[in-house]
């Protein structure tokens, strides 16, 4: 399914993969705008007859990462060859977007360690790239740098001893340049302490030192802080997964991202859903919104 389309729509089509267009499927108002983008391109008069909405974005996907290998196609790739084949999400949990720091980190698997995955596209620049490994780094166990192989060189040239690399190649498939070593032994302390929300800190706290004091949330934060400093790097970072761990997807968003194909996986694990969002997606995805006179009028 290469050319044909006007590469002028690819970012039109990637908005289909977006949290805007997933509002969108949670609402039920997506007709109007798929539609369109189908129109624009032509790709409508692809479609099988009585389409559902999860094939129709298998064959927007399929073309984009064949011809526009933009941020999700490469954390879709992660999640299925890297988390989903490798480990089971009753103990697994990805994380999109996790704040570290001054930087965003675009993927972290966490199982009974921390692995970093920071997705630099054939699209992207390199010139944050020194700065958000620091972040990483800092953070987590094992920090890897995702790029395409037209990088490759560049960004190990940018890589911290202990920071890994792995390539996209033209076929879809991950492959390890440079392992990650483990990076626990240099851990920061308040950088992990940074991410987590209060109740989770101040569980943490309860358990390694027994009890939290009343006092008020402007001196808690450095209160608990100070005590977790004390933990010896492994201890600490073990106390950082477990509580990251606590996390997990509820069982329907579980039943949810298993019943879904490939294309739609990062799509479903990228944020936490309700139970009732997610009986909503499944229903979108599964529903037939153009009917065969969709196709007709587009060749008019």
């Amino acid at each position: 399914m290469r050319s044909k389309i006007d590469p002028t729509f690819n970012k039109k089509l990637a908005t289909v993969f977006t949290t805007s267009f997933l509002n969108d499927y949670l609402t039920n108002s997506y007709q109007d705008k798929l539609k369109e983008i189908l129109n624009e391109t032509g790709l409508i008069h692809r479609l099988p007859t009585y389409a559902t909405v999860e094939q129709t974005l298998e064959l927007i996907y399929k073309y984009l990462s064949q011809n526009y290998r933009f941020e999700y196609v490469y954390k879709n790739t992660v999640a299925n060859q890297l988390l989903l084949k490798k480990h089971s999400l009753k103990k697994a949990i990805l994380f999109s977007e996790f704040r570290a720091g001054i930087s965003q980190l675009d993927l972290l698997i966490v199982n009974g360690t921390t692995t970093a995955y920071e997705i630099k596209t054939e699209l992207d620049s390199l010139s944050r790239l020194p700065v958000q490994l620091n972040s990483y780094t800092e953070m987590f166990d094992k920090t890897f740098v995702v790029t395409h192989e037209a990088f490759a060189v560049k960004v190990e040239r940018l890589l911290p001893e202990s920071a890994g690399l792995m390539v996209l190649n033209q076929n879809n498939r991950l492959f390890t340049l440079k392992e990650a070593r483990s990076n626990v032994g240099q851990l920061n302390h308040a950088a992990m302490f940074s991410s987590l929300r209060k109740a989770e800190y101040c569980s943490l706290i309860r358990e390694k030192f027994d009890k939290v004091p009343n006092m008020p949330n402007t001196k808690i934060y450095d209160y608990c802080l100070n005590l977790f400093k004390q933990l010896p790097n492994i201890e600490a970072h073990e106390s950082f997964v477990k509580v990251l761990r606590k996390r997990k997807l509820k069982d329907e968003q579980l039943d949810l991202v298993k019943s879904v194909g490939a294309a739609l996986k990062m799509l479903c694990l990228g944020k936490h859903f309700t139970g009732a969002e997610c009986t909503q997606l499944h229903n979108t995805f599964n529903s037939k919104p153009f009917p065969p006179y969709v196709h007709a009028l587009s060749q008019r």
